[in-house]
């Protein structure tokens, strides 16, 4: 909202006859804010309900969305169909000499008169793109963390070529997904409009820096929500796993603030610090019993589908 209205104080946009001020917050050159608001609306509450472990749709695939893009150790292979065979062969041209991030302004990224990449620049893994330390985060595709390999080896995957990767399994077909996609390139777009005009440098630069920011926000959102949904299922099925198998009697919960565990342990000590102090330092102790020990209301909060011979 203080992009748009940054945007909107901007002495460049159109006034008809009537003085109807024509802004990117405007109705009749796309509504951004609805747009946007709208958007945000979705990212909060309803992405996390779209997404599964295995889907076509790449924004929906956990495995695809938690998958680092360039070590396989850090990755989970989808089992569902391929869509597409045509996929991106590993780079073995000369790269660019300058670096495709926005930070840095185009950096040199070669060394010996533009012979070889220098030692401090990161290549793509699939094409001719390099990126120095300070663009890196913007660069790579959607993975949050560059592994140990990466970092030795100095590759990533950049945005183009991790699309590209994603497409042999998956498409891109959810309304709701992709219009958060299309805010995000039209608010580049009004940013290049601004880049264009006569505006002075310091709002130029402030436009471009706060634009790059939320659509950066917005992809950190989404891997947020990828996250908290991949956690929320594993650790009340993990929990209720060592229930049925009997592996464990005992376990020590750090914090439960949003109650995932209710239902599956007998009882909990007191915390030792008040409601108002960071809950990551609330202790909870809670007994996770064998099936044999679980009485009716314990057995309710079972994941359905457990074998009842187990009982």
């Amino acid at each position: 909202m203080k992009l748009l209205k940054e945007l909107d104080d901007l002495p460049i946009w159109y006034r008809d006859e009537k003085g109807v001020l024509y802004t990117p917050s405007s109705t009749r050159v796309g509504n951004l804010k609805n747009r946007l608001l709208k958007s945000w609306d979705f990212l909060r509450t309803r992405l996390g309900s779209h997404m599964r472990k295995e889907s076509e749709v790449g924004t929906h695939c956990l495995n695809w969305l938690l998958s680092s893009r360039s070590d396989k150790r850090l990755a989970c292979r989808c089992t569902h169909p391929i869509l597409c065979n045509e996929t991106p062969d590993k780079y073995t041209g000369s790269y660019d000499a300058t670096c495709s991030g926005s930070k840095c302004g185009g950096t040199n990224g070669t060394v010996a008169g533009g012979k070889r990449l220098s030692s401090s620049f990161y290549a793509c893994l699939y094409c001719s793109k390099i990126s120095c330390k300070k663009c890196i985060r913007t660069m790579w595709g959607q993975s949050d963390q560059l592994g140990k390999t990466e970092r030795d080896q100095r590759r990533f995957v950049c945005r183009s070529c991790s699309s590209l990767l994603g497409s042999k399994r998956h498409t891109m077909s959810c309304t709701e997904c992709n219009e958060v996609q299309y805010v995000k390139q039209d608010f580049h777009h009004v940013a290049k409009f601004v880049e264009s005009s006569s505006c002075d440098e310091n709002q130029k630069k402030r436009v471009r820096i706060m634009t790059d920011r939320l659509c950066r926000n917005i992809d950190l959102y989404i891997g947020h929500v990828a996250r908290d949904k991949n956690q929320n299922s594993f650790w009340p099925e993990k929990l209720q796993e060592w229930a049925r198998e009997g592996i464990f009697n005992e376990m020590l919960i750090l914090s439960d603030f949003w109650q995932l565990f209710a239902g599956t342990y007998e009882r909990r000590v007191n915390c030792d610090t008040g409601d108002k102090q960071s809950v990551e330092s609330h202790v909870i102790w809670s007994v996770c019993p064998p099936l044999n020990k679980l009485d009716a209301n314990d057995l309710m909060s079972l994941t359905p589908g457990v074998c009842t011979s187990c009982v």
